[in-house]
């Protein structure tokens, strides 16, 4: 005669099942995280490429875009962002607001929970949102020792791969690239710095985890700061 289950060994390997998936589904959903987050960033990279080097084709050599001694302001913004980026990407929509782009804080947050560039200013910088809903930030302008802006032949873009949903922080949803309109190229921030220097930043701040994870492969490895 067939003997079935008792309810009470039905519960306990009911149980027995809770506590594993318990314990590894948090790691299942981190890995997929991470490879979500490292394909994002190839993606973003191709697209910031792309559209620079279509520029580049129409607009001319891209050391000539700018002047650096002309003065910073709201219309000298719009129009280097107008003539040499927007038409290469596919905008969904410009934030003249935090709430034009669904944001409710000011600033992005660093590795220290300090408040860390601001998301929208028409002075300094131009942020828009993707078709894909990617949030980038064109900051084309600098500062010199005096504190006065001048615009830049090293720029830096900012993207929040998922937009304005949280955590809006840096090495989670927030990274950095750098544009050098002297030598042709879109890199991630910080890539001319050495390993200590890489590891410094993205133990404290996390400016350069863009750079860290091209340099471990297109990789997110275990001693990177995901939290």
């Amino acid at each position: 005669m067939k003997k079935g289950f008792t309810l009470a060994e039905v519960l306990i390997t009911l149980g027995i099942i809770g506590v594993v998936a318990a314990m590894t589904l948090p790691l299942l959903v981190g890995k997929y995280q991470k490879r979500q987050t490292v394909e994002q960033l190839k993606k973003t990279l191709s697209t910031l490429e792309q559209a620079f080097k279509l520029s580049e084709a129409q607009n001319g050599f891209s050391n000539d875009w700018v002047d650096t001694s002309a003065e910073v302001s709201a219309e000298a913004m719009t129009q280097y962002f107008d003539t040499y980026w927007r038409p290469y990407l596919k905008i969904m929509k410009t934030c003249q607001t935090l709430e034009d782009c669904g944001y409710n804080q000011k600033q992005f947050y660093n590795l220290k929970n300090v408040n860390s560039g601001e998301i929208v200013n028409e002075v300094t910088r131009t942020a828009v949102v993707l078709n894909d809903g990617m949030f980038l930030q064109f900051v084309p302008m600098n500062w010199y020792s005096v504190g006065k802006l001048y615009m830049s032949k090293t720029q830096q873009i900012r993207v929040d791969l998922n937009g304005s949903k949280p955590p809006n922080r840096y090495c989670r949803d927030v990274f950095n690239f750098v544009i050098d309109l002297d030598r042709h190229f879109v890199k991630p921030l910080g890539y001319e710095k050495t390993e200590e220097e890489l590891e410094q930043d993205v133990q404290r701040e996390g400016y350069f985890c863009m750079l860290k994870i091209v340099r471990d492969g297109w990789e997110i490895k275990d001693d990177y700061p995901w939290k």
